[in-house]
Parts: structure tokens; C-alpha cells; sequence
């Protein structure tokens, strides 16, 4: 990723463990700063604390599942500065996120490729560039 624009900070927000370390991994190597949220409540702190970026958000979580964790997003006023893109296993929408897909950025679908994963970072963060 030399000799392109900076990349956008980027949080991802998922309770596996696994995932949130190798999508870490992944994006660090590819120069990215990011910041990990283990559920939707921890998002949220990370938002109101002041991260501006790239969210990366599991549909599937315990407590605030993803889609209820971008309505309170967006009920907070925290959108601003901010794209989501969600991690799902299924394209298709569910009644969770029935009205809230205007907010969504973009999907990636488990699995993904690496090369989908970046490319969905860096066009984030063209879109979000001042």
C-alpha cells in the first residue's frame, strides 16, 4: 500500500478472538492502525471516546449484536466521520437490520479474502480522506 493515500484508522468489532487477532495482523501489516472492540457496548466506548474510521462490525455478537449496536451509533449522533462495513456469514438482510442498511458502507462475507478485506480499507479511507 506505498505511494497511496494514508489509510483510515480502523476498529474492528467482533467477540471471536480469533478473528478480531488475524484481521488485526492482517491490517497492521498492511499499515493500518487499528483498535479492537470485542463487543457492541465496547464499540461504543471506542466512538465516544473519539475513533473516527473504519468500523469493521460482526453481525452475530452477544448483547448488542451489530445491527443494534449501528442503531445506537446512530441514535448517539456518532456516525459522523465513521463507515461501517459489516462481517457477515449470509448476505441476505435480517429483520435486525431492517432500515439501518443505509448506514452500512459496504459487506464482507465469511470467509474473505485478504485482497477484499484491503480493498474495502482503502476505498474507506479515499471516502473518508479530508
Amino acid at each position: 500500500m506505498k505511494n497511496e493515500p494514508s489509510l483510515q484508522p480502523v476498529l474492528v468489532v467482533d467477540d471471536d478472538a480469533d478473528i478480531s487477532r488475524t484481521l488485526s495482523l492482517v491490517l497492521r501489516r498492511h499499515g493500518c492502525v487499528v483498535t479492537v472492540a470485542r463487543s457492541g457496548h465496547e464499540c461504543l466506548r471506542e466512538l465516544r471516546a473519539g475513533f473516527r474510521g473504519l468500523i469493521l462490525m460482526d453481525v452475530m455478537m452477544p448483547g448488542l449484536n451489530g445491527w443494534a449496536t449501528i442503531r445506537a451509533i446512530q441514535e448517539e449522533g456518532l456516525l459522523p466521520g465513521n463507515l461501517i462495513c459489516m462481517l457477515t456469514a449470509c448476505v441476505e438482510p435480517t429483520a435486525d437490520g431492517e432500515g439501518l442498511e443505509a448506514h452500512v458502507f459496504d459487506y464482507l462475507v465469511k470467509p474473505f479474502e485478504t485482497e477484499e478485506l484491503l480493498h474495502v480499507v482503502k476505498l474507506a479511507s479515499s471516502q473518508l480522506a479530508p
